[in-house]
């Protein structure tokens, strides 16, 4: 039985990849017929191998793109619950002076800090994280229309 010799560690020379591909036998001298298919495969392999590296490298980054947007979203989510549970704890006693709403403030500020971080991250699009905010801020707005500390002009 012969054996197939790809040549030269060159994967084509001058003569083209089917001379590469071509080999004598070394115990009858007479040259191997190649077919198409084999000389597709051998000339193709090194896209195949590197294309299937690029796609494992791809599903590793992706995968860190995913837990680190994940966790960005989660602490808005987070973020914005909290606002939402102190709003809903202040509508009960209504607040008599902003100064009472000092807490709530500082739990907006954080979630706006929050949002906008993750917008220039590019974990959040721009749009809804200026919905986000608009959302906690109608919230804050609603509780002081309530406690006649707001009025439209």
């Amino acid at each position: 039985m012969s054996r197939l010799s790809l040549g030269s560690s060159a994967p084509f020379s001058r003569t083209g990849p089917s001379a590469s591909l071509a080999s004598t036998s070394s115990l009858s001298g007479q040259r191997l017929a190649v077919t198409s298919q084999q000389r597709c495969a051998a000339t193709r392999s090194p896209l195949l191998v590197e294309a299937k590296q690029n796609a494992k490298q791809r599903i590793r980054l992706s995968e860190k793109a995913r837990v680190y947007n994940k966790a960005h979203k989660s602490a808005i989510s987070t973020r914005m619950k909290k606002v939402f549970k102190a709003v809903e704890g202040l509508s009960v006693e209504l607040p008599k002076a902003e100064d009472e709403l000092k807490p709530l403030e500082k739990l907006i500020s954080e979630a706006y800090q929050e949002i906008d971080k993750a917008v220039v991250k590019g974990v959040l699009h721009k749009n809804t994280g200026a919905r986000r905010k608009s959302r906690l801020a109608v919230a804050k707005r609603k509780l002081l229309t309530e406690a006649g500390l707001y009025s439209a002009a």
